[in-house]
């Protein structure tokens, strides 16, 4: 599995006079709404032919040209792995709360994770709830915009899953959010908030 951790102060020398114009990619056909998108992001990291991570008016991204996609990486998050195959990837940082228990306070560590993903639609799925429901039986759905979340329990963690299909539906993209469940208050209004930084081209 690929690796980088990001060097915060060679990154803000990089990217630190680089102008970007904004652009309403929905009036664009969509080879130059791709190449807009592309030529407004300034290289930092080149992966592979598929995926790169850029920086655009100090924030960076991780930019997937398989799928289309890109996302913002939080600036709390300093390491990106990546899947196999160019599907996508996910970030983990260490976190802490304070908890109060029998009059005594203590720290409580854990771990945060946030990705997003992206495969082919090969069974032409035209319903992406039923989509969803079939992988979470019993599960309900909560809908936000065009695409889907759905809360699951995975013994002592909490995994939110928000799914949402490109136009021609020919991809089906996933972001999730694994945290221990006692936590998860805390980040779910932050990860609902990183899903709405994830761009199609």
């Amino acid at each position: 599995m690929k690796k980088i951790i990001f060097v915060f102060s060679v990154i803000f020398v990089i990217g630190g006079c680089n102008t970007v114009k904004n652009v309403d990619d929905a009036s664009l056909p969509q080879n130059e709404a791709k190449n807009r998108v592309e030529d407004a992001l300034k290289t930092v990291e080149k992966i592979d032919d598929q995926v790169e991570l850029t920086e655009e008016n100090g924030e960076r991204f991780y930019v997937n040209k398989k799928f289309g996609f890109k996302n913002k990486i939080p600036k709390s998050f300093s390491e990106v792995e990546y899947f196999p195959d160019d599907i996508g990837m996910f970030m983990k940082h260490n976190d802490s709360e304070e908890i109060r228990e029998k009059q005594k306070t203590h720290m409580d560590y854990y771990s945060v994770e946030i990705g997003a993903t992206a495969i082919e639609n090969t069974g032409r799925t035209s319903d992406l709830a039923a989509y969803v429901l079939d992988k979470f039986p019993g599960y309900s759905l909560e809908y936000y915009g065009s695409g889907v979340f759905v809360d699951e329990r995975d013994n002592d963690y909490a995994i939110r899953h928000y799914f949402f299909m490109n136009e021609g539906r020919s991809n089906i993209y996933e972001a999730y959010l694994r945290v221990p469940a006692f936590h998860y208050n805390r980040h779910k209004e932050g990860f609902d908030d990183f899903t709405k930084t994830i761009q199609l081209f």
